[in-house]
């Protein structure tokens, strides 16, 4: 082999593997620009490079190679954001308070007003919304203008930078808890005022009442766990629950003292967990529950000595009914007729003192009064015969006659 054919095989040989060398960084370009990671991306531009760098390299055709070529934005153009509206409408109408320190009020001449701190609330009358501007100047002394300047204290309010006062927190929790008005709703509402306000907004106002009603909470569940006697009652209740689409039943435990407070609380479930959570941890001294008669009360009333189940008058009155019904009474008159007619015209828990009949859960059989002339029973109306067992003799709750007594003929069933 002669040296010009030699040195001709060298210089292809070379000539490939540069070839060999530029298609392996294309494909490598290629395969980061589709499969690999944003910051390991390419410019178009490289990438056009070496896909063909001898068109990189040519002259422009249309006579515009000494002008430079326009610059390529490589960011997005800014998007004007639009203006955030004001916490507080500016159309409603304006009360201003000005507050002055107690030292100024007492010799105005001796001060002078260099500035003012100023505080918008969102305040609510009945029927209409309005800016509460609460204005606090500051003073120094007319004589001492280097003196530390004075200036009242911020009231207090029920969280720092809230822009709602008391009065609108206040309708918002009436509104919802006594009027039933449900958060969406009280929205729709106050937009038809010309006040946009969010439910989520409602609800965090209300959240933010109910930390402050706590200590309200306190005191009417210490006074339940301390009352000698309780009717409690309980109250299926449908809610949500995330993750299920369809509703449960909870129930609301109830403990209500006659003529005093009512005590609530919530329980998913109806077990006596519920009786437990209403009335905490149990204390050692007698204790009258007035209930129905579901299990769960003699399940948690299981063992305690202290605790005395009574049974409702409602739940009297229906088997009283019940057995008028099945035997009516005769011409002659009965006790039961009369304490039918006069309880049935009360509830639960509402009825007077002297119609209230209490009877035990436990089974126990009722011992009228016996007149010993004629060996008649005698009765009152409005009291059932079970509340005048010798067991309530001198105890505080036994219900005291309201009428004349009426004389059953013995053996005359009640």
């Amino acid at each position: 082999m002669t040296r010009e054919r030699e040195q001709f095989l060298l210089d292809e040989l070379a000539r490939k593997d540069q070839r060999i060398a530029l298609l392996e960084q294309k494909l490598d370009a290629l395969v980061r620009r589709v499969f690999g990671s944003t910051s390991e991306s390419l410019d178009p531009a490289q990438l056009e490079l070496l896909l063909d760098p001898d068109a990189a390299k040519a002259p422009a055709a249309d006579g515009t190679e000494g002008v430079p070529a326009a610059e390529t934005p490589d960011h997005k153009p800014k998007t004007t954001k639009a203006s955030r509206q004001p916490r507080i409408p500016e159309h409603l109408p304006v009360e201003v308070e000005v507050l002055d320190p107690p030292e100024v009020t007492a010799d105005p001449t001796a001060w002078r007003r260099i500035g003012e701190e100023v505080r918008e609330q969102l305040d609510y009358r009945p029927g209409r919304f309005l800016r509460r501007r609460l204005v606090r100047p500051k003073y120094v002394r007319a004589g001492d203008p280097l003196a530390k300047p004075v200036i009242a204290p911020l009231p207090p309010s029920l969280q720092d930078r809230c822009t709602a006062t008391p009065a609108l927190i206040a309708e918002v929790v009436t509104a919802r808890y006594a009027h039933h008005l449900p958060y969406y709703r009280q929205s729709e509402i106050f937009s038809r005022q010309g006040v946009n306000l969010h439910r989520k907004t409602l609800c965090d106002w209300s959240l933010l009442a109910s930390d402050w009603l706590a200590a309200i909470h306190r005191e009417i569940r210490s006074e339940h766990h301390a009352s000698h006697y309780l009717q409690l009652d309980e109250t299926p209740i449908d809610y949500l629950e995330p993750g299920h689409g369809k509703t449960r039943t909870g129930y609301l435990w109830t403990s209500n003292i006659p003529g005093g407070s009512v005590l609530y609380h919530w329980q998913p479930g109806r077990d006596q967990s519920g009786i437990t959570g209403l009335l905490g941890a149990d204390t050692p001294f007698p204790r009258i529950i007035q209930c129905d008669g579901f299990s769960a009360y003699p399940s948690w009333a299981r063992g305690k000595e202290h605790i005395t189940l009574m049974g409702c008058h409602a739940h009297d009155v229906a088997s009283f009914t019940k057995r008028r019904i099945n035997r009516p009474s005769s011409s002659d008159g009965s006790c039961a007729s009369s304490a039918t007619s006069t309880a049935s015209r009360s509830t639960c828990g509402r009825a007077a003192p002297v119609r209230l009949c209490a009877m035990p859960s436990a089974p126990r059989k009722a011992a009228p009064s016996t007149n010993s002339s004629n060996g008649s029973s005698i009765c009152w109306p409005g009291v059932a015969p079970s509340c005048l067992n010798p067991t309530w003799e001198g105890h505080p709750l036994r219900p005291q006659p309201v009428g004349p007594p009426c004389h059953v003929p013995a053996g005359r069933a009640h």
